[in-house]
């Protein structure tokens, strides 16, 4: 074939043999007839590993889908003979220019995985002409094999702060366990489910001396991870996450409020069940960022109904337990939790009680200033992900994405 050297080149298959060209006028595909390199010696597809052949394979060959030319779509086309594999057995033996299991060359599915971290699937399956579901199946081989190659376990290399969450991928109750490294930011694990049993294969990839090196977990304070954390990695101290604690004083606040609301409507006091429903956001907001409209609500709460200003006042204290942080923390905890449970408010004093038996977790985040931040910022990342895709039918292809965007992993466009 002329000029042989030129499309080996181009099309990577440099450790092939271009037998022939044709062009299907009637599809604008040019059509290329590879066959295996002799010298090159015949390897498991699953593993890569030596394997002794076994036949050719199926009569009619397979083609793959490579990075068009122009606007000109491009095919390899080559007969695949099969191995016989020690761990395996027999199997299509492996073929350089693509992955196992693939209808595209290794070209093609790299460009898609560089893609997806940047655009929306529809766009990139528009683009490179080819189906949004195979954008994703192809984003879950390249990360495959990174992984297969090392790149899962050097994240996993010298742990020590971790944050554990977990984030809704889909309705029905889906969920991802995601793990972040505090130190570098980067997302160490994710999978299926919110379950020991998910948890469970991070610590397994860990390894017990990846686990005894653990000192600090950040968490929402979930039973099933604390647990986990505590049978796996005993010596690591658990930090509960600030943001979790707040958020909850705040439900009692409008539990709180609300009540209030209905009872002034109930006594026929409607401008004051109005207000009280307008004065959300004012008691939500930190005061020094409120508005002059903002803070005369917040004084007519002050004024008018003691109950929701004293609850407030509880919710802004625990605000200020994490604000100061060490000794003087744990102190204004401790005056916190006596307030809460003399407070005569039902909804702030069961709280105080649930609390109270975390303390230790929030001692420890106090001491060692540590919060789920990082971990809500990948969340966020795998959210945006999600929506950018219009949703993901199963776990596999979002987790390879995330990884892609935010574990570390560094895939550079094929040149």
């Amino acid at each position: 074939m002329r000029h042989a050297s030129l499309w080996k080149g181009l099309l990577r298959v440099e450790q092939g043999v271009l037998e022939r060209m044709e062009y299907d006028s009637e599809t604008d595909t040019l059509i290329f007839d590879v066959r295996l390199d002799r010298r090159a010696g015949v390897r498991c597809g699953r593993c890569r590993s030596p394997a002794v052949g076994y036949d050719q394979g199926r009569a009619r060959p397979r083609c793959w889908r490579g990075l068009d030319v122009v606007s000109t779509r491009v095919l390899l086309r080559a007969r695949v003979p099969r191995v016989r594999c020690p761990e395996h057995g027999v199997t299509a033996a492996a073929v350089p220019w693509a992955r196992h299991g693939s209808r595209f060359t290794r070209a093609f599915e790299d460009t898609l995985a560089w893609l997806a971290t940047r655009a929306a699937k529809t766009t990139i399956a528009a683009l490179m002409r080819t189906s949004w579901r195979s954008v994703g199946q192809a984003v879950t081989r390249v990360v495959a094999e990174l992984d297969a190659a090392g790149a899962e376990g050097d994240r996993l290399v010298g742990l020590s702060r971790i944050g554990i969450d977990e984030v809704s991928y889909r309705r029905g109750h889906k969920y991802l366990t995601v793990v972040v490294d505090h130190d570098t930011g980067r997302l160490v694990f994710a999978g299926d489910g919110r379950t020991k049993k998910t948890l469970g294969e991070f610590f397994n990839a860990l390894g017990e001396k990846g686990c005894a090196n653990l000192e600090l977990v950040s968490c929402d304070g979930a039973d099933w991870i604390a647990e986990l954390v505590g049978l796996r990695a005993p010596q690591a101290r658990l930090c509960l996450d600030p943001f979790h604690v707040i958020a909850t004083a705040q439900r009692a606040l409008d539990k709180i409020r609300t009540g209030a609301a209905r009872e002034a409507r109930r006594r026929g006091n409607q401008a004051a069940s109005r207000a009280l429903y307008r004065a959300r956001f004012a008691l939500w907001k930190n005061p020094d960022d409120h508005t002059d409209a903002q803070a005369a609500k917040l004084a007519w709460v002050a004024a008018e109904h003691d109950k929701v200003h004293k609850a407030w006042q509880l919710k802004e204290h625990l605000r200020a337990v994490f604000a100061a942080g060490g000794a003087e923390g744990l102190a204004l905890l401790d005056t916190w939790y006596r307030l809460a449970e003399t407070s005569g408010l039902p909804a702030f004093t069961d709280y105080a009680r649930r609390l109270r038996r975390f303390r230790n977790d929030i001692a420890n985040t106090l001491h060692a200033g540590l919060a789920n931040a990082r971990v809500e910022g990948t969340n966020t990342v795998i959210r945006l992900l999600t929506r950018v895709a219009f949703g993901f039918h199963s776990p596999e292809p979002l987790i390879a994405l995330a990884k892609l965007r935010v574990g570390g992993y560094h895939l550079a466009l094929p040149r």
